[in-house]
């Protein structure tokens, strides 16, 4: 057993800073859904972000839908909006842009 302290977060514990968020997004301009990994730290906003660059929105307000139906708050971590390793999040633009 190591003492180095575990760099991914592990599905049924609670994440711990500095530790990486994998999940996977759905988009509602691409079929197949696409796995993205995050500081569990980054905001909604900035992870968000990413995902809007990587798919080639145009500039917007992106952020993510819970699979509750819940849009996410953009400036807060996404550890503070409970998401978790293994979540599926849906990208949406709050300003209507997706």
């Amino acid at each position: 057993m190591s003492n180095a302290p575990d760099q991914q977060s592990e599905p049924g514990k609670p994440d711990q800073p500095g530790s990486t968020l994998e999940v996977t997004v759905l988009s509602p301009r691409h079929p197949d859904p696409v796995p993205f990994s995050f500081p569990n730290a980054m905001t909604v906003g900035e992870a968000a972000q990413i995902v809007a660059d990587a798919f080639g929105y145009a500039p917007g307000t992106p952020t993510f839908k819970n699979a509750a139906g819940e849009v996410l708050d953009r400036g807060k971590p996404l550890r503070g909006e409970h998401v978790r390793d293994g979540d599926v999040l849906e990208f949406v633009d709050v300003g209507g842009g997706v």
